[in-house]
C-alpha cells in the first residue's frame, strides 16, 4: 500500500562511477513508494556523467562545483520535491526493498518527526558499523545505541543522531532550519542537522530494522584517513562546539579548548602511540594537523555566521523513478565458474555476469553462483553473488580415477549443496541458468528440483578436434557427461545456429532434441565510447583470447612478420593466457619469439592475462581487432571491440557470421586460411576510411541488437516457455 507522502532519495557523489553503477539499478527495486532519485555530482573526473546519462529518464541530476559535502547536500535538497528526503551514500546499498517505505511510514505516523536514521551493516557481513548514536553540545560522540542515563564527558545531555549514509528528514523540517551548515565540509555535518532539529522541537526515530550495507573504500592509511583530513575533523568538531552549546561565550570558549584534547582524534593518536604504531615524526605531523584544525574551527565558530540556505517553498516538479515492475518477478540463479572481477575471466563468465545485470535491470532477483573466496556479496539490492570456495569443492570426490571429470563434478556437487542450503534459508528459484561447459549444472539437472535452462557453447567434442587433443578415456567420459546433460536439461538455448552443427555431427545429439533449441543471441553491457588516448607512434592491431590453437593464434602468428614488414607504422598487442602449450608442449608465444626477426618482434607485445579494465582500455585504444578463431559458438570478443567503434576481422565459423556481418562490421575469412587472413588484415590496415565506416556500423549494431538488456529480454522469453512445464526426469 503506497502512502500519501512522496519521497526523494538524494545521492551525493564525486568520482564514484563504479559505485553508481551498483547503487542506481538497486534503488529501482525499491517497492511500495512513490519516489524520485536526485544525484548531485561533484567535480568528477571519471565517467560518472556517462553513467548518469544512462539513467537520464529516471533521475534528476544536479551539479556541485566544490568538494564540500554540505554544499552538495543543500543542492540536493533544493532539487528534491519529495515530502521525505532520504540520504544514502554512493557506496551503500539498501538492505531491503522496503527500506524507503519504512522511512515514509515513520514520517506518516508522526507529524512531529523531523529526522530518522537506520542502522549500517559493514560490507557483506552481519556486523554492524552503526547501531545508533548520539552527540552532546560539545561534540562528544556515542557510536552505539543510546542509554539515556549514561553520563556524558561534558555533563550535557545526549542528543540522538543518525549517520549520513542512511538517514531521512521531513523536507519542511530541513527547510525550517536552513538545511546543512556549509561550513562543515564533512564530519558532523549530519550531526549538526540532527542537533538543530532537536533544538527546533522536532522528534527523532532510529530504525534498527532498516539498514543499508556500506562499502567504503578500504583505506591504506594507518588511522583510516589521510593525515590532513584529521585537520578538517578537528575544524568541524571545534566549530560544532562553539555554535551548539548554550553556555555564555567565555565559558563556551573555555570548555571547547578544555575538551579538545579528549576528543576522538586525540584519543586515537594516544592509542596508536601507546601501541607503537606511530613514529615521532608522524605524531608531530598529526599534532600539527590537529592544531591547524583547532585554529580554523575557532575562527569559524567565533567570527562567522552559519552558512545555511533558504529553500524555495515551491520545490521543483516531482520526477517519478519507476520500478521496472515486471509482470511476474522471477528469482533466477546463474551458474558460472568465473566473473569479470576474477583474473582471466573468459567469455562464459563475462556473458553470465552481463546477463545477470540485464535481468536485474528488468526488475528480477538475480543470484550468481561462482568460485570465490567470499561466501556472499551483495552486488546490489536483489542482486547477489554466492562464492563457492575450494574448501567446499574439495569435500566431494566422486570420480578420483578421472581427474578432469572429477574436478568438474566436484564443483557441480558443491553448487547443488549450496542451492540446498539457500532453499533451507527460504530462497526459492524459479529457474537456473547454466552453460554446458564443464558440466556445472550436471548435479542440479540430476536433482530435478528446479528447471535448468542450459545454454550450449563450444562443446568439448569440438575442442578436442580443433585443439588436436588425444581422444582418451578422460575426454570420452567428459563428453559423455556433456551428452547426458544436453539430453536431460529442461531447456536448451544456443547463442547462434552455427554452434549446433558440432552437437549434431560430433556429439550425436538427436535431431528432434536440437529442433527444440531456442536461439538466444548474447549481449554485453555497453561502455561509453570516448576518444582513445594514443600512447605511442604506432597504430595497433589487437588480439584478445587464449593463445591456443582453437583461437587461431597459430594462423595469426604465422602471418604477423609479413604483415608488420608491410606496415612499419603498426604494432600488434595480444591479450590472454599465453602460457598454454601446443601439441608439442611449447607455448605459441615462445615459438614465435624464437623465430620472428628481432626488429619485428619488438613491435609484438604479449600482455598475458589482464584485468577487465586493462582489456577494455586496449579495445578502446586499438585501431583494428582480429580474432581468427577456428570455432566460436558466438564470439563476445567481437562485440566488445565493436562497441568502441572498431572494425573486426574473424572467420566464417560457428556463430561468428551471425555476429559480424562480412563487409559491413568487418571482414570474415575461412578458418585456418593464412593467405586470406593476411589479405583481409592488409586491406583494413591500409584503408583508414573503411575501418572507420565498419567501426561505426558495428557500434550501431551492438547498441541496437546486442546489449545486456536485449539479451535478458530474449532469455526471459525463453524461460517463460518452461517455467510451468514438468521437469524432465532422469
Amino acid at each position: 500500500m503506497i502512502g500519501k507522502m512522496k519521497s526523494s532519495i538524494i545521492i551525493n557523489t564525486c568520482n564514484r562511477a563504479e559505485h553508481l553503477k551498483r547503487l542506481l539499478p538497486g534503488l529501482l527495486h525499491l517497492v511500495d513508494v512513490e519516489m524520485e532519485i536526485v544525484v548531485v555530482n561533484g567535480p568528477s573526473t571519471d565517467d560518472s556523467l556517462s553513467v548518469l546519462d544512462q539513467y537520464a529518464a529516471q533521475i534528476k541530476v544536479a551539479h556541485c562545483p566544490v568538494m564540500n559535502l554540505s554544499v552538495s547536500r543543500n543542492i540536493g535538497i533544493a532539487a528534491a520535491s519529495g515530502d521525505v528526503l532520504v540520504f544514502i551514500d554512493d557506496d551503500a546499498v539498501p538492505g531491503s526493498g522496503l527500506w524507503l517505505k519504512r522511512y515514509v511510514d515513520a514520517f506518516e505516523s508522526d507529524p512531529q518527526l523531523g529526522g530518522a536514521a537506520g542502522s549500517v551493516l559493514a560490507y557483506d557481513s552481519n556486523d554492524y558499523e552503526y547501531t545508533g548514536g548520539a552527540t552532546t553540545a560539545y561534540a562528544f560522540q556515542r557510536f552505539d545505541s543510546l542509554d539515556a542515563n549514561a553520563p556524558s564527558p561534558d555533563g550535557r545531555p545526549w542528543i540522538e543522531r543518525g549517520q549520513g549514509c542512511n538517514c531521512a528528514f521531513r523536507r519542511s523540517a530541513l527547510a525550517a532550519i536552513g538545511g546543512y551548515d556549509e561550513r562543515f565540509r564533512f564530519w558532523l555535518d549530519e550531526t549538526d542537522v540532527f542537533f538543530r532539529l532537536h533544538q527546533a522541537g522536532f522528534t527523532y526515530r532510529f530504525l534498527m530494522e532498516n539498514p543499508v550495507r556500506h562499502y567504503p573504500t578500504r583505506t591504506q592509511f594507518k588511522m583510516g584517513l589521510p593525515p590532513d583530513k584529521w585537520a578538517t575533523i578537528t575544524r568541524s568538531d571545534t566549530c560544532f562546539s562553539l555554535k551548539n552549546s548554550d553556555d555564555l561565550l567565555p565559558l563556551r570558549l573555555f570548555n571547547t579548548l578544555r575538551f579538545a584534547p579528549n576528543k576522538y582524534y586525540c584519543r586515537i593518536i594516544r592509542d596508536y602511540t601507546k601501541r607503537g604504531l606511530l613514529s615521532f615524526a608522524e605524531r608531530l605531523a598529526l599534532r600539527r594537523h590537529w592544531m591547524q584544525g583547532l585554529l580554523a574551527g575557532l575562527y569559524l565558530g567565533l567570527f562567522t555566521r552559519r552558512r545555511t540556505t533558504t529553500f524555495d517553498p515551491a520545490p521543483m516538479s516531482f520526477k517519478m523513478a519507476a520500478n521496472p515492475n515486471p509482470a511476474a518477478k522471477r528469482c533466477i540463479a546463474l551458474l558460472t565458474t568465473d566473473i569479470p572481477s576474477h583474473p582471466g575471466c573468459g567469455g562464459i563468465g563475462r556473458y553470465t555476469f552481463d546477463l545477470a545485470k540485464g535481468l536485474h535491470h528488468l526488475g528480477h532477483e538475480v543470484h550468481i553462483l561462482c568460485r570465490d573466496t567470499r561466501p556472499l556479496h551483495h552486488e546490489s539490492l536483489d542482486f547477489f553473488i554466492h562464492g563457492i570456495s575450494e574448501e567446499e569443492i574439495g569435500r566431494w570426490n566422486p570420480m578420483s580415477s578421472h581427474p578432469e571429470l572429477n574436478h568438474n563434478l566436484c564443483y557441480g556437487l558443491a553448487i547443488q549443496h549450496r542451492l540446498d542450503r539457500l532453499a533451507l534459508a527460504g530462497i526459492s528459484f524459479d529457474i537456473i541458468h547454466a552453460t554446458n561447459w564443464n558440466a556445472e549444472a550436471l548435479a542440479v539437472i540430476q536433482a530435478g528440483k528446479t528447471p535448468v535452462s542450459l545454454t550450449l557453447v563450444t562443446s568439448l567434442a569440438a575442442d578436442v578436434v580443433e585443439m588436436q587433443w588425444n581422444y582418451d578415456d578422460e575426454k570420452r567420459a567428459c563428453i559423455a557427461t556433456d551428452h547426458w546433460q544436453v539430453l536431460h536439461a529442461a531447456q536448451l538455448c544456443a547463442p547462434t545456429r552455427g554452434v549446433l552443427e558440432s552437437y549434431r555431427t560430433l556429439m550425436n545429439i538427436p535431431e528432434e532434441r536440437l529442433a527444440e533449441v531456442a536461439i538466444v543471441p548474447l549481449g554485453i553491457v555497453p561502455r561509453q565510447m570516448t576518444e582513445p588516448i594514443k600512447s605511442g607512434p604506432f597504430k595497433t592491431l589487437l588480439f584478445v583470447g587464449r593463445c591456443e590453437r582453437r583461437k587461431g593464434i597459430h594462423v595469426l602468428l604465422e602471418i604477423l612478420p609479413d604483415l608488420l614488414e608491410k606496415h612499419p607504422d603498426w604494432q600488434c598487442i595480444l591479450i590472454g593466457n599465453d602460457t598454454i602449450p601446443d601439441t608439442d608442449g611449447q607455448p605459441f608465444k615462445d615459438r614465435f619469439q624464437k623465430t620472428c626477426p628481432p626488429h619485428l618482434a619488438a613491435r609484438v607485445t604479449f600482455k598475458g592475462v589482464c584485468t577487465e579494465e586493462e582489456m577494455h582500455r586496449a579495445y578502446q585504444q586499438c585501431d583494428l581487432f582480429v580474432a581468427p578463431s577456428l570455432f566460436e559458438s558466438f564470439g563476445l570478443i567481437y562485440l566488445e571491440a565493436m562497441q568502441y567503434g572498431k572494425a573486426v576481422v574473424g572467420c566464417v565459423t560457428g556463430g561468428v557470421p551471425e555476429v559480424v556481418r562480412d563487409g559491413i562490421d568487418g571482414l570474415l575469412t575461412p578458418p585456418g586460411d593464412a593467405p586470406a587472413l593476411l589479405n583481409a588484415l592488409n586491406r583494413l590496415m591500409t584503408d583508414d576510411a573503411e575501418r572507420g565506416h565498419m567501426g561505426r556500423a558495428g557500434r550501431e549494431r551492438v547498441l541496437s541488437e546486442f546489449t545486456h538488456t536485449h539479451m535478458a529480454e530474449r532469455f526471459l522469453a525463453a524461460y517463460e516457455k518452461i517455467l510451468f512445464a514438468p521437469i524432465p526426469t532422469s
